[in-house]
């Protein structure tokens, strides 16, 4: 019998969105999760000099840097929650979601496991 990956169709698909259509995923999922502090900065030079470079100092200063956090901070808890409540939603009896963590994938890039909380999977 071909493997599921042989046959043509989508075995992953990439998305930040628990939604679907309207309506929550219920397909298994790996949930990539990165320490807010850490996003947080990484967004904020993102928004100004692109993945590769960092801001200026002087961005994160300010009024306009603690509104930047604010709003950052409250789009990870949306995001993470989306996903993390999607059983409830759902009826589901169990997550099926793997949440991996940005930084220990940083800390072990070659080794092809990194440490992660495994879910009801």
């Amino acid at each position: 019998m071909e493997e599921e990956r042989d046959l043509g169709t989508t075995v992953m698909q990439k998305t930040h969105n628990a939604w679907i259509d309207g309506h929550y995923n219920d397909n298994k999922a790996v949930l990539l999760l990165r320490n807010p502090v850490d996003m947080i900065v990484a967004y904020r030079n993102f928004n100004f000099v692109g993945k590769t470079n960092r801001a200026l100092p002087q961005r994160f200063e300010g009024y306009l840097w603690h509104l930047h956090v604010v709003r950052a901070l409250g789009f990870w808890v949306i995001h993470a929650t989306s996903w993390m409540c999607r059983p409830l939603r759902l009826g589901l009896d169990k997550l099926n979601l793997h949440v991996a963590h940005y930084e220990d994938i940083l800390d072990q890039p070659r080794k092809g496991s990194f440490r992660s909380k495994e879910v009801n999977n």
